[in-house]
């Protein structure tokens, strides 16, 4: 499944419509976000993650859902599971790290 654009207008309904769900939220601005990309498209065509819903979310031009979320620094994940949210994990200076405990986090609500 392709990452798709999310806003504050459409959240809540990917959020009533998929069981499980992870959002980036970035910045245009943000060096990192832009380097997580790539890894984060390819988690979302992975097979194991197929019943997975991936948003990309700017939280520049969606300041409602930044702030109901509590999205502090960036780049954030959050992954709902239900609607509700299970975690919200900012990536640090070892985005590789960071990123695989993302993906077991991911694979623990799957299983």
């Amino acid at each position: 499944m392709a990452v798709l654009p999310s806003s504050d207008e459409d959240f809540r309904r990917y959020l009533d419509e998929n069981k499980y769900l992870i959002v980036k939220f970035y910045a245009d601005w943000s060096g990192t976000c832009k380097l997580l990309l790539p890894r984060y498209t390819e988690l979302s065509e992975e097979q194991r993650f197929e019943d997975v819903m991936f948003l990309d979310m700017d939280i520049e031009e969606n300041q409602l859902t930044k702030i109901n979320v509590g999205v502090e620094s960036l780049p954030c994940f959050g992954i709902f599971c239900k609607g509700e949210k299970i975690k919200l994990a900012t990536i640090g200076t070892d985005a590789d790290k960071d990123m695989y405990q993302l993906i077991d986090l991911l694979e623990d609500l799957l299983d």
